[in-house]
């Protein structure tokens, strides 16, 4: 599910949540294959809910399931289709 606006956002950035997985539980299934984080550098050791998706009326379940994700300008097209399988593998519980 996305969390922000479709359109008014950073172009290289997006925020999504995996619903029936914490996100940082998603990141360690596909450590090896994605970078992603679960929020902000400050807050990478917390399990909190993210001020900015509370802000936004988030519920703390949501909240928790939620993965940032974001590309560079070597960021290929090909990269990007093997970081959402990973994900989508990883969120249900295969390919690991």
């Amino acid at each position: 599910m996305l969390n922000g606006h479709p359109s008014e956002r950073l172009p290289n950035t997006l925020n999504v949540s995996f619903p029936g997985i914490a996100g940082r539980e998603l990141l360690s299934r596909v450590a090896e294959r994605v970078a992603a984080s679960v929020g902000s550098a400050c807050h990478s050791e917390a399990d909190t809910v993210s001020g900015v998706l509370a802000a936004m009326g988030f519920d703390a379940g949501r909240a928790l399931e939620a993965v940032r994700l974001s590309v560079g300008w070597m960021t290929t097209p090909e990269e990007i289709e093997a970081a959402a399988a990973a994900l989508s593998e990883g969120a249900k519980g295969t390919g690991v």
